[in-house]
């Protein structure tokens, strides 16, 4: 999958919510096999706070389940 398909670009204020669990981002996440990052040789990525919370949930730190 792909970060910017999981959210419709057209309607960005309801794809917001409370919690980052609750994101379009993170219920793309869950029908995903896995993920993977394209880093580039700074890893800039890494300073993303939503990025950090890929790695996170990827590596089963939400509710201790995997994508």
């Amino acid at each position: 999958w792909v970060c910017a398909y999981a959210n419709n670009q057209w309607d960005l204020d309801n794809e917001l919510s409370d919690t980052p669990d609750d994101s379009s981002f993170r219920r793309a996440m869950r029908l995903a096999v896995g993920t993977i990052s394209v880093v580039d040789t700074e890893a800039v990525c890494y300073t993303r706070v939503w990025c950090v919370f890929e790695v996170f949930v990827s590596l089963g730190g939400v509710s201790g389940q995997r994508p």
